[in-house]
């Protein structure tokens, strides 16, 4: 059922995992990289079961009756103690005939005394399987986001003459009136919580060694700002 509305269903059917890292579909290697091997250093882990697959769904409403069809689903989830103090999220599986996706998690997470902004992309394309972190040597990143303005800019460099332009816009009146409750170490919250569209339109552009590796307009997709973020 959905939450918040009585009688609501939503039935879904995913097949056809497609791992992080398709040589170690066992989840060995996830969004985390190297940093997954620390253990409780973090205070939120975030594990990905798949960058698309293949989904059916029916969804039924009251008073409305039932509508069916088939898209791309990404799965995925997050433990730990809580989220970061802010964060930026962007998805989206819907180009190059499904078999496009890309995944962006930006965020300031508390370790001890410090919190620095970390960045995950993942681009998942026929002939392209890149991944940039922050916590990797030799990757950078520049960024610019305003939750007012609902949009994000994010520009990322990575070893071997990779890098990846990434912009992300979309009409206020498509964020959800309400904020979304998330999990804090006081308990699940929406003051603030986070905020998040499924109309966002995302710009990407990837350049291997400042040779164009493809470009891509896609509409329909997630973008959310969370927790301090949602201010800026």
């Amino acid at each position: 059922r959905l939450p918040g509305e009585k009688g609501c269903r939503l039935r879904a059917t995913t097949r056809g995992r497609r791992a992080w890292n398709r040589h170690k579909p066992d989840g060995s290697e996830g969004p985390e990289g190297w940093l997954g091997l620390t253990g409780n250093l973090l205070p939120c882990h975030y594990s990905v079961q798949s960058v698309a697959s293949d989904t059916q769904y029916e969804i039924s409403l009251p008073g409305l009756g039932s509508v069916s069809g088939g898209g791309v689903s990404h799965v995925e989830t997050n433990y730990g103690v809580s989220f970061p103090r802010g964060w930026c999220y962007l998805q989206t599986g819907s180009f190059e005939l499904g078999q496009g996706s890309l995944v962006v998690t930006g965020g300031r997470f508390a370790i001890g005394p410090i919190s620095p902004m970390s960045w995950i992309v993942c681009l998942r394309v026929p002939g392209l399987e890149w991944d940039f972190r922050s916590t990797d040597l030799g990757t950078k990143f520049l960024h610019s986001f305003s939750a007012s303005n609902t949009c994000l800019s994010l520009n990322g460099t990575a070893p071997g003459g990779r890098s990846i332009e990434i912009s992300a816009h979309a009409a206020k009146g498509t964020f959800a009136e309400e904020d979304v409750w998330i999990p804090t170490v006081e308990g699940f919250r929406n003051k603030p919580g986070c905020a998040e569209t499924f109309s966002a339109e995302i710009k990407i552009v990837a350049r291997r060694k400042g040779k164009l590796a493809g470009a891509w307009r896609v509409p329909m997709s997630v973008l959310e700002f969370g927790g301090e973020f949602l201010t800026t």
